[in-house]
């Protein structure tokens, strides 16, 4: 896995969105001390991101990740689809 900066794996989480709008599913959470947000974005076609960020200040956010598998194995894809619901990418300027 190539660690790339937060903007520049959102960047290519929308370029593969732009290809296939359906069926995106993600997990989160927060690491132990509470200083981080982790995140798995996952499509069975595209594969699987990892992305971990943190608030800097109360305007920027910090974060690095990168991909982590090309596809996702079968069994793996059935457990989290079970319990996951697809959600939507916007990119939007502010």
């Amino acid at each position: 896995m190539k660690i790339k900066s937060r903007e520049i794996i959102l960047d290519e989480i929308i370029r593969d969105v732009k290809k296939n709008k359906k069926g995106w599913k993600m997990i989160f959470g927060r690491d132990e001390r509470l200083f981080s947000y982790d995140y798995y974005i996952f499509h069975p076609k595209v594969g699987t991101y990892f992305l971990k960020e943190y608030q800097k200040n109360p305007l920027e956010i910090k974060g690095i990740g990168g991909k982590i598998a090309r596809n996702i194995d079968d069994e793996i894809n059935s457990i989290l689809s079970e319990s996951r619901e697809e959600f939507g990418i916007l990119q939007i300027d502010i």
